[in-house]
């Protein structure tokens, strides 16, 4: 997502320094703001799975809205930056208020998931972590390394392989993104969830997958954006 969003709002911010400093300050403190808000409520779940499992449908539903927003920014930019006047400062944070509307919930989201998957994972061994789920132990450092090789990898393959790939490129790579959150919401809710309710929310998130998959067929951005 980060690089994805990155090199769309780039092309519509204008290839400086400050449009890059801007998208990815807001994408940072979106998540740290998820975390910081999580640390609170996370210990308090019974079935952390389950929650994992509803912020995932948040982050596919939330992702697959900005597409098409992304597409109508140059045009939102253009207009707020004649509104606010010709001030560089001005035009500057009116971009990042832009900026930070469009990432603010699916970042929080994603913010919050690792201290999710941390308490998730402490339930399912007990045995190896003390006090609060998510403290200073081995189930943490499992969980931070594979999330760590998680973004490695998610970086490399959407520089390198996705967004150069002319049947992808930035716009159907945030689609993708969109469904393989509803197929892990999918497998999370399955997991936390017990009785035949668990089954229902997982076919809406199965019909939702599909739908996005659906969406690849649907208008591109135009080539100003």
């Amino acid at each position: 997502c980060q690089i994805a969003w990155t090199r769309a709002l780039v092309l519509v911010m204008g290839a400086s320094t400050y449009a890059f400093t801007t998208v990815v300050a807001c994408f940072i403190a979106g998540i740290g703001l998820g975390s910081l808000a999580a640390w609170r409520w996370v210990p308090r779940l019974r079935r952390p799975l389950l929650a994992a499992g509803v912020l995932q449908v948040a982050i596919a539903i939330s992702t697959t809205l900005v597409v098409p927003l992304i597409g109508e920014m140059p045009g939102l930019v253009a207009r707020l930056t004649q509104t606010v006047g010709a001030s560089f400062a001005r035009i500057l944070a009116t971009e990042f208020g832009v900026v930070l509307s469009l990432m603010i919930i699916p970042t929080l989201c994603m913010g919050a998931m690792l201290p999710l998957i941390c308490a998730a994972a402490a339930q399912i061994r007990p045995g190896s972590g003390v006090g609060c789920p998510y403290a200073g132990n081995r189930i943490v450092g499992e969980v931070y390394a594979a999330n760590t090789v998680g973004a490695i990898l998610g970086t490399g393959l959407t520089g390198f392989l996705l967004i150069p790939w002319p049947i992808m490129g930035m716009q159907r790579t945030l689609i993708l993104v969109s469904a393989i959150s509803g197929l892990l919401a999918t497998r999370f809710i399955l997991a936390g969830r017990r009785g035949t309710g668990r089954r229902i929310y997982a076919a809406l998130a199965v019909l939702w997958t599909v739908g996005v998959l659906a969406a690849f067929l649907a208008q591109p951005w135009t080539v100003a954006t």
